[in-house]
C-alpha cells in the first residue's frame, strides 16, 4: 500500500503549493489544470507498469479453472456470502475514511469551517508523510498481535474518536494537524494490511472479481457519496451529522470484523 499513500502526499504538497504560489484567480483560470496534466503522465506511465508486471505463480496456476467459472458473481454470492458481507462491512469503514480525510474534509474545512486553505493542506501533507511512515511499523505490528485485533481496536477507536476530532476542524493549523493525523494514524491499522485481509476472503480463482466487484460497489456507494452528503447537510447546518454517520459505519465494521478468522500465520487458500 506504499504507492497509494506516496500518491497521495505528492498530491496533497502539490496542493499546497499551488495555493501557496498562486492567487484565487490564477488558481481558478489555469492553475486547476496543473494537477490533471501531471496525473495524466502519471496514468501513462502506471498502464505501461502494469504491461510490463507479471501474475504470481499461484494466479497462473489458477487462470484457466477461472476463465471456467461461470456467473462467478453469483457464486460469490452463493457460496462466500459470508466473504461478501465481511468484504462489505470493513470496507464501507475504510472507504469513508479515505474520502474523509484525503478528499471531503478538505472543502469542507474550507467552506464550512473557514480555515485557511493552505493550513488544510499543510495539514493534509504532514498527516499523509505519517500515512507512509506508519505503514510498515503497523503492518509488522499485525504479525504479532494478529490481524482481527487490529481492525477492532481500528474501528472501534474511529467510532469513540470521529465526532471529537470533527470538532477540531477549525482555523488554526494545531487544530487541523491534530484532526487530520489522529484520524489518519488509525487509518493505517486498516491499510497497512487491507491487501492481506481482502486476498484471504476468497479462493484464488474467485479472488479477482469477488473483491473487484464488491469492494469498488461499496466504494462507489459510500465513497462516492461523501462530498455530495457532507455538503448537503451543511447545506442544512448538519454537518456535524455526517461524522456520527461515520460513527455508526464504524460500529457496523467493528461487528463484521468480529466474524472474521484469524489469519496471520495461514497460507492463501
Amino acid at each position: 500500500m506504499d504507492d497509494l499513500p506516496s500518491a497521495l502526499l505528492v498530491a496533497s504538497l502539490l496542493g499546497y503549493a499551488l495555493t501557496a504560489l498562486l492567487t484565487e484567480d490564477q488558481l481558478t483560470d489555469y492553475g486547476w489544470r496543473i494537477p490533471f496534466l501531471i496525473g495524466g503522465v502519471l496514468g501513462l506511465l502506471g498502464i505501461w507498469l502494469r504491461r510490463t508486471l507479471d501474475e504470481t505463480e499461484q494466479f497462473g496456476d489458477n487462470q484457466a479453472r477461472a476463465r471456467a467459472l461461470k456467473n462467478p458473481l453469483w457464486i460469490t454470492l452463493r457460496y462466500h456470502p459470508k466473504a461478501v458481507g465481511q468484504l462489505v462491512g470493513f470496507s464501507m469503514l475504510s472507504t469513508l475514511c479515505y474520502y474523509t480525510f484525503f478528499s471531503a474534509l478538505t472543502p469542507f474545512a474550507v467552506k464550512n469551517r473557514d480555515a485557511d486553505a493552505t493550513d488544510v493542506f499543510l495539514a493534509l501533507s504532514i498527516a499523509t508523510a505519517l500515512f507512509i511512515v506508519l505503514q510498515y511499523p503497523m503492518g509488522a505490528l499485525s504479525d504479532r498481535i494478529g490481524r482481527k485485533p487490529q481492525l477492532l481496536v481500528w474501528s472501534a477507536a474511529t467510532a469513540i474518536l470521529i465526532v471529537p476530532l470533527s470538532t477540531l476542524v477549525r482555523p488554526g493549523l494545531g487544530n487541523l494537524l491534530v484532526a487530520f493525523c489522529v484520524g489518519i494514524a488509525l487509518y493505517t491499522a486498516m491499510t497497512s494490511i487491507a491487501p492481506a485481509i481482502m486476498s484471504e476472503l476468497f479462493p484464488t480463482e474467485l479472488r479477482g472479481l469477488g473483491i473487484g466487484a464488491w469492494y469498488n460497489l461499496t466504494v462507489a456507494i459510500f465513497g462516492g457519496t461523501a462530498p455530495l452528503v457532507i455538503q448537503a447537510l451543511a447545506r442544512y447546518d448538519l454537518s456535524a451529522m455526517f461524522f456520527w454517520y461515520i460513527a455508526i459505519g464504524a460500529v457496523i465494521a467493528f461487528f463484521a470484523i468480529r466474524t472474521l478468522p484469524e489469519t496471520k500465520a495461514a497460507e492463501l487458500r
